[in-house]
């Protein structure tokens, strides 16, 4: 990210987007912590919807990849 691209970010669009960040952090931890297939299958299947709507939003017309 270059210096104009910070300077687009709020405070706000930054704390939403660090907050984002770690949740799929503490995610990836669960899916380390999982024991058995089921609780890993579910763990994945909730990993996969949160990093769908993390990037379709971060991709979306006026999302933070369109700010360059």
């Amino acid at each position: 990210m270059t210096i104009a691209d910070r300077r687009r970010l709020t405070i706000q669009e930054a704390e939403a987007l660090l907050a984002a960040d770690r949740r799929i952090a503490d995610m990836a931890q669960v899916l380390h912590h999982a024991q058995g297939l089921g609780q890993l299958a579910q763990s994945l299947r909730t990993l996969r919807f949160t990093l769908k709507v993390h990037f379709c939003s971060e991709e979306a017309p006026d999302g933070f990849f369109d700010r360059a």
